[in-house]
């Protein structure tokens, strides 16, 4: 079959537009919602919800850890103990957690779905850092702009990335057998 070359022409004027369209549909969704997307949303059972931008969770003070990467060398992680950016919305967390709280865990999620919990009492001697930096430089796109690292956590398996939400729920309780009616 042959294209008359107008036809060409024409194809080739819709390709072109398609692609420029493309691009700026592509550029205006990355930069118009990346603040949005890099929004961590806290939420739970007793806490105030809130959601924090990037430069709020920047502004909090921040803290480093050097930990031996994966290959051994060492890596410098700089971010917000997690434990504080909790206690600003209310959680329970260290000295404030009581008898009752006990129960109570984190849920962390990242973009992908992915998600970990934490128990509360665990922050009385973990240590969990939302971190934005790694050796001084920004987290990449595939990892950040935030993520969670437990340097006491040796397998690495709640090592969540590109978080989104904090979840704090209450884990449901059973009576005992004999108590039931």
């Amino acid at each position: 079959m042959i294209i008359p070359p107008k036809k060409y022409a024409l194809l080739a004027v819709v390709m072109v537009a398609f692609a420029s369209l493309t691009t700026v549909i592509v550029t205006l969704l990355r930069d118009g919602s990346s603040e949005l997307d890099a929004e961590i949303f806290v939420s739970g059972d007793g806490i105030n919800p809130r959601s924090y931008s990037p430069s709020q969770i920047t502004a909090l003070p921040r803290s480093v850890q050097s930990i031996p990467g994966e290959d051994g060398t060492l890596v410098t992680y700089t971010g917000v103990d997690l434990s504080y950016l909790l206690s600003l919305s209310g959680a329970p967390i260290k000295e404030k957690l009581k008898k009752v709280d006990a129960g109570k865990y984190l849920v962390i999620t990242g973009r992908d779905g992915f998600s970990a919990v934490f128990a509360l009492p665990e922050f009385d001697r973990g240590r969990f850092l939302l971190v934005d930096t790694i050796d001084g430089m920004p987290l990449s796109l595939n990892d950040g702009p935030f993520r969670i690292i437990s340097p006491d956590d040796k397998t690495r398996m709640r090592w969540i990335r590109q978080i989104k939400r904090l979840d704090i729920r209450t884990a449901l309780t059973c009576a005992p057998l004999f108590l039931r009616v």
